[in-house]
């Protein structure tokens, strides 16, 4: 009778990097008998392969980081960051189209008839909203004939304000950033109560302050503090990946370094990102067999919560069929139409290797074992 041996490998990445990280490389070989001599032969493949894939994914956090300080200390940002400030903070008094009260009356009816599984009550957040905020997104967003996704696209609302003077000159310079580095959203974050005062993309957290119960314990918001503190641009932080709203619930991860103009902290850049990158490295942009992993193998990250950081092969291959996988293992229904809402698995399944294999990579230790997973197959764990 065949044996079917898969292989495991975990890792821990840089301790720099605020994100605990495991490889899973798994691949499928049959065998008479689990021999010592196939082992070792499995183990000096895939600790190739886990080292490449961890110097790949360390480039990519460290490019992303120099990236990230030297748009800091550009003057788009440099110079913009004080101009959106000011014109935040005088927007209400500048601001003559509508009132305020018909302001939030204009969000509420937008948010209850275009975000219609939005995951929150609609009046509840525009309660929550400041004045200045509801103004704001009423322009950039409930005024804005943009569809939902595409409200970057609104350059200049020609409302005699100083804030919009300042977006119709900035506005493209980081739309343009932002499209030509693959970064999803693009945020300028004032200390005036942690607002946010500029955002390429325009979501509903235009305006908003990090310090209300809304978006207090986001990453986003864990990122700005941490960041807020720093003494020098030179400092990033990199949060882990996390449904964020804003961004249609979507797994993303925020880069934030802070900006400095003439020499005094303006205010924090921060760089929203989604996880494509890292699927296109764990996944060998999906070519999976060019890296011997044959036709069920795969490599993904695991977070601290045991869940995947990449997409799961099954499901990139033939979501499905995944899907309905996970409906006959009687899945939790808001796991699966999470996974069928954002077409990806990143942050919604926890992996189902040995849970001593990945305690032992998120504790940045290293050792082989071999065991039974559910199935019967035997699994090497590096």
């Amino acid at each position: 009778m065949t044996v079917k041996l898969k292989l495991l490998i975990g890792l821990t990445l840089l301790a720099t990097i605020p994100m605990l990280v495991s490889i899973t490389i798994s691949t499928w070989v049959s065998s008479d008998s689990a021999s010592q001599l196939l082992i070792e032969q499995a183990q000096g493949q895939l600790t190739t392969l886990r080292d490449t894939k961890r110097r790949q994914v360390e480039e990519y956090i460290a490019r992303i980081s120099i990236q990230i300080e030297g748009f800091s200390n550009s003057a788009t940002v440099t110079e913009s960051v004080l101009d959106f400030e000011t014109g935040f903070l005088g927007y209400q008094d500048q601001f003559k189209k509508l009132s305020v009260v018909e302001a939030r009356k204009a969000l509420v009816e937008y948010f209850s008839k275009n975000l219609p599984n939005i995951d929150f009550i609609p009046r509840d957040h525009v309660n929550t909203l400041s004045d200045k905020a509801a103004l704001l997104q009423y322009t950039y967003i409930a005024n804005n004939e943009n569809p939902v996704d595409e409200k970057y696209q609104y350059i200049n609302p020609r409302d005699s304000t100083l804030y919009s003077e300042m977006h119709a000159r900035a506005h493209k310079g980081f739309l343009s950033y932002m499209q030509a580095n693959d970064i999803y959203d693009i945020y300028l974050i004032a200390p005036e109560d942690a607002s946010i005062i500029y955002t390429v993309r325009k979501s509903y957290d235009l305006g908003a302050s990090l310090n209300s119960d809304q978006f207090a314990k986001t990453e986003l918001a864990k990122a700005y503090f941490a960041t807020d503190e720093a003494t020098d641009n030179s400092f990033v932080y990199t949060s882990d990946f996390a449904a964020y709203g804003p961004a249609f619930n979507h797994q993303t991860a925020f880069v934030a370094t802070k900006v400095f103009s003439s020499g005094f902290p303006a205010g924090v850049l921060v760089f929203q990102l989604t996880s494509d990158a890292i699927d296109n490295i764990m996944t060998n942009d999906r070519a999976w067999s060019k890296m011997g992993l044959g036709v069920s193998g795969e490599t993904y990250l695991v977070g601290a919560d045991k869940k995947m950081r990449s997409i799961k092969r099954a499901f990139a291959e033939n979501p499905a069929a995944y899907l309905d996988e996970l409906q006959n293992k009687s899945v939790d229904k808001a796991v699966i139409e999470a996974i069928d809402a954002t077409q990806s698995t990143v942050g919604l399944i926890e992996s189902q290797h040995n849970a001593g294999a990945i305690e032992q990579a998120l504790a940045g230790e290293s050792g082989s074992e071999v065991y039974l997973n559910a199935k019967g197959e035997r699994i090497l764990s590096e």
